[in-house]
């Protein structure tokens, strides 16, 4: 799969300008460029790419096992180099005792470059979604259903909503949005310190299916979990984090 084509694609569409701010669309696009090498048991689903006034605007793409060895590496000092976002994924994927970052992949549904997300929220999480947002949840699906991933971690909640976290629930206004239409079977909260995650396990697709990111409307997921946490920052208390050993546990016991 071209990923950096079909995202070119999307930009390049005339209708893509209007969907986002100026600003938003002159800061153009970024993507995670490893997402698909190598066999992988974890996949972690972001938003989008964060944007800082001294990033490098030329720089489109980046990698995630890069990231993740940079973070974990002492003897690298050098501006970046720790991250108050990255730097709580590595410990979240990696101890003493466990080390997850060589089967885990990262993706972002969105391939526009913004720190805060509420100004973007309004235009995008609703029921009639323009072509920039399905085109995006399109390719994420491909993504997905190409990696085949054990263990799917949503760790944003701006993006349970595209995986269909919200459908059914009478008290959310997102109640008939299917998205990527995966049928669910909850396994239960899974208690992580003094808080517990939501777990569900997928097996199968809606029928109804009108995103056509899956040709035919089956998936080769069936099978697999899907846990919903927020986003994980160096603020929260420490028992509450996702420990690579509990990953591990979750893969291996649910």
């Amino acid at each position: 799969m071209d990923i950096e084509n079909k995202i070119k694609t999307i930009w390049s569409d005339k209708n893509t300008k209007n969907d986002l701010t100026d600003t938003i669309f002159e800061r153009g696009w970024c993507y995670c460029n490893d997402v698909l090498e190598g066999e992988k048991k974890i996949l972690l689903i972001g938003f989008n790419p964060s944007f800082r006034e001294d990033d490098d605007q030329k720089s489109n793409s980046y990698s995630f096992k890069d990231i993740m060895n940079n973070t974990r590496n002492k003897s690298v000092n050098t501006k970046g180099c720790w991250d108050p976002y990255w730097n709580s994924i590595s410990n979240m994927l990696c101890d003493t005792n466990v080390d997850l970052r060589g089967i885990t992949s990262y993706w972002d549904i969105f391939s526009f470059r913004e720190k805060n997300q509420s100004e973007f929220k309004k235009q995008i999480i609703k029921e009639n979604p323009s072509s920039f947002v399905i085109k995006h949840i399109q390719l994420a699906q491909e993504i997905i259903e190409e990696i085949k991933p054990k263990l799917i971690i949503v760790k944003n909640k701006e993006a349970w909503a595209y995986f269909g976290y919200f459908f059914g629930r009478d008290d959310s206004n997102l109640k008939k949005v299917r998205w990527m239409n995966y049928k669910y079977e909850d396994i239960g909260d899974i208690p992580c310190g003094e808080t517990r995650y939501e777990l569900k396990r997928i097996i199968g697709i809606h029928d109804g299916y009108d995103l056509n990111a899956i040709q035919g409307g089956q998936t080769s997921i069936s099978g697999a979990k899907v846990l919903f946490m927020p986003h994980i920052n160096q603020y929260m208390k420490k028992e509450n984090r996702p420990s690579a050993q509990w990953l591990k546990d979750i893969i291996e016991k649910y």
